[in-house]
């Protein structure tokens, strides 16, 4: 495929597309798919009223918007609705705090963030926690192990990465189930219209979060460890010149979004493997696909559907033209389905090779913990090749409504040993 051509900026009208494309009904939170490989085809430049934001969908629009850092924002609050969808008033509400978290920050400032964060997870320091990750894996499947069944998500897949990004971070082991319990507390904030008690509900555990993260620093600035934020809390004297309000948010962002978006890889990642039971069989034959396995995992599932974006001035994209402080969804889940990149595009394939799929993002704002979610899944998917045979399902899969991770809150099964 060619280099996408980056996007050029002029005055134009803004024209809105067909009026069919609703991202709010059911059948597009189970399967969005039928409905952006539409999109893509129709309107692959489509501005949606019912959701006041452009998507984008095609792989080469989407790649170009997350370069382009020039004309793009990744600050939601240059959206000229913003504190309509997303402030919720609060001593210290979810909407605050997540605009510092690098995610939603533009140079320079996310370079002060990212440039410790890359530090951190690096490939020689992630597999490292090889042993660690397999360990607690290892333990968290002995349950399934002794019954041959039981409920994936709950087991598995959700405690697993908030384990090892708590002990990353350097959260003490009894502490492990009050971080879940806030993550677990956040994850309405996904959903941008939230009734005055979900706000509440959100802007408690930001604020119950926060003040515990805050004691935390203060103790590893006093007493520091061999741990995230020991490095963190440091850097509020040093060259990078962090503010703790920075070094709280950071933490939330790991402790929270960064783990659940790997929940979903792990849940995304066994639902294919149960729905193509052929291709769970070739790993298991042949485990040098294990890697390829991920990355196919990655493309298919596509952990954070979209990201954010503002224009900040007017773009034009094709025939399109965006104006200034638009809301722009960079639809993940639509290019990684693009068949002008990926030959057959919705047949999960472990071999699939090249696979330059976007599932962790793309530019300065990639998931600085990709080499770490790899991991995870890549160590759940060796220990159940070496245990079982075949997964079934045994009940209904249920999804939660987030239209940014379509996440998986409900799994279970039964393995053939």
């Amino acid at each position: 495929m060619p280099d996408a051509a980056p996007f050029s900026a002029k005055s134009s009208p803004a024209t809105t597309g067909p009026h069919w494309f609703n991202p709010f009904v059911p059948r597009f939170r189970d399967d969005p798919h039928p409905m952006l490989h539409r999109l893509r085809a129709e309107s692959p430049v489509h501005y949606c009223a019912l959701a006041n934001t452009w998507f984008l969908t095609r792989y080469k629009d989407v790649q170009a918007a997350l370069l382009d850092d020039e004309k793009f924002s990744a600050d939601s609050r240059h959206w000229e609705e913003h504190a309509r969808f997303f402030h919720r008033p609060g001593p210290q509400d979810a909407a605050g705090v997540y605009s510092r978290w690098m995610l939603q920050m533009d140079p320079p400032d996310h370079s002060r963030l990212r440039v410790l964060l890359n530090g951190a997870f690096t490939p020689r320091v992630v597999q490292k926690l090889r042993p660690k990750i397999r360990s607690l894996v290892d333990g968290l499947m002995a349950p399934l192990l002794e019954r041959n069944k039981g409920e994936y998500i709950a087991q598995l897949a959700y405690p697993l990465p908030i384990i090892v990004v708590a002990e990353l971070l350097g959260v003490p082991s009894e502490d492990h189930a009050m971080v879940r319990e806030w993550s677990e507390r956040l994850i309405p904030s996904l959903t941008p219209a939230m009734g005055a008690e979900t706000a509440a509900k959100v802007n408690g555990a930001v604020r119950e979060c926060g003040e515990y993260f805050r004691k935390l620093i203060e103790k590893r600035r006093a007493q520091p460890t061999e741990d995230l934020i020991s490095r963190l809390a440091a850097a509020r004297d040093g060259g990078h010149q962090l503010t703790d309000d920075e070094v709280v948010a950071t933490c939330l962002l790991l402790a929270f979004a960064g783990h659940y978006s790997t929940v979903q890889l792990l849940s995304g990642m066994m639902l294919l493997l149960i729905q193509q039971p052929e291709q769970f069989t070739r790993v298991r034959r042949e485990p040098s696909l294990k890697t390829s396995a991920v990355e196919e995992s990655l493309r298919m599932v596509s952990p954070l559907q979209f990201v954010f974006r503002t224009t900040k001035s007017p773009v034009t994209i094709g025939e399109m033209t965006i104006p200034a402080r638009q809301m722009i969804f960079a639809h993940l889940g639509g290019a990684n389905r693009d068949p002008e990149v990926f030959p057959e595009p919705d047949r999960y394939d472990v071999s699939r090779s090249p696979n330059r799929h976007l599932g962790f993002g793309h530019g300065i704002h990639y998931c600085a913990g990709a080499g770490l979610g790899r991991l995870e899944a890549e160590i759940v998917l060796e220990a159940l090749c070496e245990h079982f045979s075949a997964i079934h399902l045994t009940g209904p899969v249920k999804r939660d409504s987030s239209l940014l991770l379509r996440g998986i809150d409900s799994m279970p099964v039964a393995f053939e040993r």
